[in-house]
C-alpha cells in the first residue's frame, strides 16, 4: 500500500510504462493471437492444417520386441550359449513384423523409405562404434563392438522389416486422418 492508499497501482491501474508499451506495440484487430484456441471459422482451412501430421512409427514395437528378446536370452546367457544373440535378433524382427501386421490397413507414406534407411544405418553403426570407443584398455573393445553390432543389426533389421505404412494422426484434434 502506498501513501495515497492505492494498492497495486502498477498491477491494476494505468501506468506510464503500460501506456508506452501499448504505443510501441500497437496490435491491430486483424492480427490473431497464437495462444487463442482456433475458432469455428478456421474449419475451412483444413487442407493447411492437414499438411502437418504426426506419424506413428514402429519404434515402440521394435523396442518392446527387443526387450522381450533380451529377457528370453537370459537362460541362454546363463549357459553361455550363442543363441542369446539370436533371441535379440528375433525379438527386433518380430517387433517390426508385428508393426507391419498392425499397420496393414494404413496408408503408405512415401517419405518413409529414405528415413528408414538412414535410421537403419545409424542403428547398425552407432552401437558398435560407441561400445568400442568406451571399452577399457584390456582388449575387450572387439567383444563389445561385436555385441553392439548384433544389437544394432537387430534393430536395423526390425526397422527395415516394419514396412512403409504409417498411421497419420491429425495434428489439430488427435484423431486419425481418413
Amino acid at each position: 500500500m502506498n501513501r495515497s492508499g492505492e494498492v497495486g497501482r502498477f498491477c491494476n491501474g494505468p501506468s506510464i510504462f503500460a501506456d508506452r508499451l501499448r504505443q510501441a506495440f500497437v496490435i491491430s484487430a486483424s492480427e490473431v493471437n497464437p495462444y487463442d484456441p482456433p475458432s469455428e471459422s478456421l474449419d475451412n482451412t483444413s487442407d493447411v492444417a492437414g499438411t502437418v501430421r504426426d506419424r506413428r512409427g514402429p519404434a515402440l514395437y521394435i523396442v518392446i520386441g527387443a526387450l522381450v528378446g533380451g529377457f528370453a536370452s537370459l537362460p541362454f546367457l546363463a549357459v553361455r550359449s550363442p543363441l542369446a544373440f539370436v533371441t535379440i535378433l528375433v525379438g527386433c524382427v518380430s517387433g517390426g513384423l508385428l508393426y507391419r501386421s498392425v499397420s496393414s490397413g494404413w496408408p503408405v507414406d512415401e517419405t518413409v523409405r529414405r528415413r528408414q534407411l538412414i535410421y537403419a544405418f545409424i542403428a547398425a553403426v552407432l552401437p558398435p562404434l560407441v561400445l568400442a570407443l568406451t571399452a577399457n584398455d584390456e582388449g575387450q573393445a572387439i567383444a563389445y563392438a561385436f555385441i553392439g553390432a548384433v544389437v544394432g543389426g537387430s534393430v536395423a533389421c526390425g526397422i527395415l522389416v516394419s514396412g512403409t505404412k504409417r498411421q497419420m494422426m491429425d495434428d489439430t484434434n488427435g484423431r486419425t486422418a481418413d
